[in-house]
């Protein structure tokens, strides 16, 4: 399954260390979608902010000064997936770390 994996480092870095920080993914599948097609793109996205969500939490459930740690872990994970997308986008592949 052909698939762009999400990790979670930076995000684990912005916040105190516990016992409980181990570093979350999230996989998002790609092999059923046809990207040369808008529909194929717009599921894309879904699934990636989705996985964003899974991996840095959701600003709907967010306790007060969490904010901030879920804006800076969307920006890294942003940082991150970018390039593959658009490594898709060209209709090449790109490795992941």
């Amino acid at each position: 399954m052909k698939s762009i994996l999400i990790a979670l480092a930076a995000c684990i870095a912005a916040t105190p260390a516990t016992a409980q920080d181990v570093p979350k993914t999230a996989s998002v599948r790609l092999d059923d979608l046809d990207l040369s097609q808008r529909a194929g793109v717009l599921t894309l996205n879904r699934r990636v902010a989705a996985a964003k969500e899974s991996v840095c939490g959701s600003y709907a459930g967010a306790r007060d000064g969490e904010e901030t740690r879920i804006e800076a872990c969307r920006a890294a994970v942003d940082r991150q997936v970018e390039p593959r997308l658009a490594a898709l986008a060209r209709g090449t592949t790109l490795a992941a770390r």
